[in-house]
């Protein structure tokens, strides 16, 4: 599926979950071999990549920070929560749906805990640091810009250095600092102008903060929309972020 264009991100998550319900037949019985590395990974692997296409992310994006953009649980998680639906299901202690409630209330619990100690995707963990919050949203879909600025991959001197397509990270717009996904957004002096059309609806943005604004209001989240896109498409046009050096 095509970054640009294509099936919504609702769609896609859609086909998405078709293929975890196929992956998860009889989880009930088989979950604990997921504990096993080797095993895990097979069934990560094709969650990533579905998880990127729902994000319409760069496939550098690693596989727990597309899965969090994505709002995918990790396929051994579900896995495991599926066993222990089972298990409390014969106690027949509880209705089934409250089970089924605390049971992902805790599968999400784990999945927060797992990113606390994952070394990949952590500017993505730094601005979503609420998984339920994020996963229960009332509005928003992320796009192939939005994911950009989630993922900090994509127009940025610092990630063609991380690919090995630049030598240096240093912004071409102000010389001042690296122009990674942080300074892009939040200080650099050349989308001042855009920056605060943002801020008018948002209020002063700072990484720690503009998630948890995005989903508390759908006009933040649309003006944090706009400006990401706004930025990053002048950037793409201007081409001045990927030169090596003064000509």
């Amino acid at each position: 599926m095509a970054n640009l264009g294509g099936p919504s991100p609702a769609k896609r998550r859609l086909l998405m979950r078709t293929t975890e319900a196929i992956m998860l037949y009889g989880a009930e019985v088989w979950a604990d071999s997921l504990r096993y590395h080797k095993y895990r990974a097979r069934m990560e692997a094709v969650q990533r990549r579905g998880a990127l296409r729902i994000s319409s992310a760069s496939r550098t994006v690693s596989g727990p920070a597309s899965q969090v953009i994505a709002g995918t649980i990790p396929i051994y998680h579900q896995a495991l929560e599926r066993r222990r639906i089972k298990m409390r299901k014969a106690e027949a202690i509880l209705p089934i749906t409250i089970v089924k409630r605390e049971e992902r209330e805790e599968t999400i619990c784990r999945w927060q805990a797992d990113l606390v100690c994952e070394t990949r995707g952590r500017w993505t963990a730094l601005i979503i640091d609420d998984l339920k919050a994020w996963l229960e949203r009332k509005h928003g879909e992320v796009n192939y810009y939005l994911t950009q600025f989630l993922s900090g991959h994509g127009y940025f001197r610092s990630f063609l250095v991380q690919i090995g397509k630049a030598t240096d990270p240093e912004c071409r717009y102000c010389g001042i600092e690296e122009d990674d996904v942080c300074h892009t957004f939040f200080t650099c002096p050349q989308w001042v102008s855009m920056r605060r059309s943002a801020e008018e609806v948002i209020g002063t943005l700072r990484p720690q903060t503009i998630i948890h604004e995005m989903i508390r209001n759908k006009s933040s989240w649309d003006a944090m929309a706009v400006f990401v896109a706004s930025v990053l498409k002048a950037k793409k046009l201007d081409g001045r972020w990927e030169e090596e050096g003064d000509e």
